[in-house]
């Protein structure tokens, strides 16, 4: 898919920009001052913005009302987060040293945090004691750290990868599909936290029929971390809870999904596989899949908007430092929420259902103009 170019527009001051979005109080170490991008972030989300507000309109429906800009950093403003340097704005993620490199390890799940001694070969003392954990990390090199926490589950992005995927790409492409106005969409969202919700919340505004689906043993856990974030992503949509242990309403769910135009989806293509929902056959009976993950679906790699951010390129090295800090507020969620949004607006003209696969890594890729942050 041929996303909007980066805007690098002679007279376009991207410094500027990045200020006045809110994105240098959020960049830069916790003791020191903000640090200002000169790079087109800004400009290229505008354009992805401004693309959905053309299909919207195209299709009968409301170009929807959110600002590109402040949507980047609206997560820190609801609550009230700030640059923290190494450790990201929502305390989740943070910068680790290894032998041969740096580490962005998000460890905001328990679960996460009590693999950390099989992924080190390490004792217990791991997952609670972070001097300890720092220790164990340098004796490790940054690709074999990558490589092991891809089998386990653990979300880790190396300072200095670049993506080897497309932000977004047609993964196949399925039946014959009627194009609606957009009053007429109906869309399935199963996403969680930021990225998914986003899509969702901007087809809801154009005027589509949103339902957000979640499982009664899986609540999406933005309820709790950002309910204001949460309440602003998902209260125009219908809201319903599934419980997928249940056989019979895996079919009552598996119905929906072929009823529907979209489906918007976070997960790692195994989830669905587990639940017996077979993708491929969906979209080819004429719905179209939105499929958000942090490296692609052709990737086993989880991932959370700092460490997807930080695979983009979204780091930066303050003037005199050695040690990288984060950009931005979990970038990677709203860039690949306007990238997917994008997508699926392109795709509803279309009247063939596809399969489409967005990297929220490579999404930032994209928009930072297929290069890492700078000063």
């Amino acid at each position: 898919m041929q996303l909007p170019t980066p805007a690098r527009a002679l007279g376009v001051d991207h410094a500027a920009d990045w200020e006045g979005s809110g994105l240098a109080a959020l960049t830069g170490p916790a003791d020191g001052e903000p640090i200002t991008i000169d790079n087109p972030v800004v400009a290229s989300v505008a354009a992805l913005a401004d693309g959905v507000s053309t299909a919207a309109t195209r299709l009968g429906g409301a170009a929807p009302k959110l600002d590109a800009a402040s949507s980047l950093t609206e997560r820190a403003r609801l609550d009230g987060l700030t640059r923290r340097g190494v450790v990201s704005c929502g305390g989740g993620c943070a910068m680790y040293e290894a032998v041969d490199g740096w580490l962005a390890l998000s460890l905001a799940r328990g679960s996460d945090r009590e693999l950390l001694p099989a992924w080190l070969g390490a004792s217990t003392a791991v997952v609670d004691d972070d001097g300890e954990l720092r220790h164990e990390l340098r004796r490790h090199r940054v690709g074999d750290l990558v490589g092991l926490a891809a089998e386990l589950g653990i979300p880790v992005a190396s300072v200095g990868e670049e993506p080897g995927v497309a932000p977004a790409r047609r993964a196949l492409t399925g039946s014959d599909r009627a194009v609606r106005p957009v009053s007429d969409i109906r869309v399935v969202d199963l996403s969680a936290m930021w990225a998914g919700p986003l899509v969702g919340r901007l087809l809801a505004a154009a005027g589509a029929a949103v339902t957000k689906v979640e499982s009664p043993h899986r609540p999406d856990a933005l309820a709790n971390g950002s309910p204001e974030l949460f309440r602003r992503l998902n209260g125009a949509k219908r809201r319903v809870s599934i419980d997928l242990r249940s056989p019979r309403a895996v079919v009552d769910l598996r119905t929906e999904l072929l009823e529907a135009d979209l489906v918007i989806d976070s997960s790692r293509p195994r989830a669905m596989a587990q639940l017996g929902i077979d993708v491929v056959g969906i979209v080819a009976s004429g719905t179209t899949w939105l499929s958000i993950t942090g490296h692609g679906r052709a990737s086993n790699r989880v991932a959370f908007g700092d460490d997807a951010a930080v695979a983009g390129g979204a780091w930066v090295v303050p003037t005199g430092a050695r040690t990288p800090v984060f950009v931005g507020d979990a970038l990677a969620d709203p860039v690949a929420g306007w990238v997917g949004a994008w997508a699926a607006f392109e795709a509803l003209e279309e009247s063939r259902s596809t399969l489409i696969d967005v990297s929220m890594s490579a999404s930032v890729w994209h928009v930072l103009g297929r290069r890492r942050a700078r000063q």
